[in-house]
């Protein structure tokens, strides 16, 4: 039953152009089994060289087999694989079995998965520490307005992302079960999870310590982590604007984050600022209007 009904949804995309190829997880097989297969025996996930929606689900039933089918364009993927922001569809792609694969992207993809090597690992890192420093800077703010379960919020998933950064540095991708990986491989993040959750010091006491073990550990790590940014200031001789910043191929993942990267990277001198006059917006008599570019500091 289940291989008559893999072969017959396979075959009504069999004459679709624009169909890459499709990768099965089936629930018996399947080391990991995330909330959205509950209640189905199989998940089939159709990758498609084409505009689309980001992501379209849907569910489906043949006799007694429930399949929740995937429709994902290549260009998702791609995202995902520097952003981290599916993580099942990752996990999915290293353990399904690939059932068509065309033009052979599906095996090349997983192969890029397992070896993470650059630059592929520079845009994940960068990716996971903007997600750290975006939750750190908001559980400081938040202490600071006493507002300590916030804060709490904010500096559990930082540490969730420092926990990505580790793995990442030991070549590994950061999974859902994050800190099942993260157990054997760096005692010290861990330990400082349980400090924060079962720890019988007040609330604010725990964000105070891990706020503080965050800033000796990882913002001064700010160089090694955000090499991306900075092997990219410093590929040309003249100086980049945000918006040329932005738009960058190997930036895209990280557009919404790179403000308050850069800013970061200002205060502790790894970028400079270079002020450019905008004419246009000249002011007789009044202070004149620049425009920041950056260079590597």
């Amino acid at each position: 039953m289940v291989d008559f009904t893999k072969k017959t949804l396979l075959s009504a995309l069999q004459d679709n152009p624009d169909h890459i190829g499709s990768v099965c997880i089936e629930h018996a097989s399947s080391d990991f089994y995330p909330p959205e297969m509950y209640g189905f025996d199989m998940v089939l996930i159709h990758v498609m060289d084409k505009d689309m929606a980001l992501h379209e689900i849907s569910h489906m039933k043949n006799g007694d087999l429930r399949l929740q089918v995937h429709y994902v364009s290549k260009w998702s993927m791609e995202r995902w694989l520097v952003d981290g922001e599916n993580r099942n569809m990752i996990q999915w792609m290293i353990q399904g079995e690939i059932m068509k694969d065309a033009t052979g992207y599906l095996n090349v993809l997983r192969e890029r998965i397992l070896q993470f090597a650059n630059p592929l690992r520079e845009q994940r890192m960068i990716a996971e520490f903007a997600l750290f420093l975006r939750n750190f800077l908001q559980a400081k703010q938040f202490m600071k307005m006493n507002h300590e379960l916030d804060a709490y919020q904010r500096i559990l998933e930082s540490l969730r992302h420092w926990a990505g950064i580790v793995l990442i540095e030991k070549g590994m991708h950061p999974e859902v079960s994050v800190w099942n990986q993260i157990h054997d491989l760096n005692l010290g993040v861990f330990k400082l999870y349980e400090e924060l959750t079962i720890s019988q010091e007040t609330v604010g006491q725990r964000v105070e310590l891990l706020l503080l073990a965050s800033e000796f550990s990882v913002m001064s790590k700010m160089k090694e982590y955000c090499s991306l940014l900075l092997r990219i200031l410093s590929s040309r001789e003249e100086p980049w604007n945000e918006n040329e910043l932005v738009e960058h191929p190997e930036l895209h993942h990280i557009r919404d984050d790179l403000p308050m990267l850069l800013q970061k990277m200002l205060q502790r001198s790894l970028v400079r600022e270079v002020e450019v006059l905008k004419t246009e917006l000249d002011v007789t008599d009044e202070q004149p209007f620049v425009e920041l570019y950056y260079l590597a500091g």
